[in-house]
């Protein structure tokens, strides 16, 4: 049996040493991504969050790589609503 009582510094257990890898997903584009940083409402983050979830996108970050690399379209309208495109084929 294992001893539970063991207690460790924060970070020093060996599941914590284990996420530490960094492995995720791998290099989707053949870069690392980097973090950006945009200012928005707790209301809108939470807004946006809802749309991606809506769109079936796996993160708001996938999105926006996506959007960036032209495999989603945003179009506007006369009336200056949008329009989200999808390219078929593209994740």
């Amino acid at each position: 049996m294992k001893d539970s009582t063991k207690s460790y510094k924060r970070g020093e257990h060996p599941n914590s040493q284990k996420n530490l890898s960094n492995k995720g997903r791998g290099l989707q584009y053949g870069q690392k991504k980097a973090p950006h940083m945009i200012r928005v409402t707790k209301d809108g983050w939470e807004g946006v969050s809802k749309q991606i979830e809506k769109l079936g996108e796996r993160s708001l970050s996938d999105f926006v790589e996506r959007l960036g690399r032209g495999h989603i379209e945003v179009l506007a309208t006369e009336d200056k609503s949008l329009i989200i495109l999808k390219k078929i084929g593209q994740n």
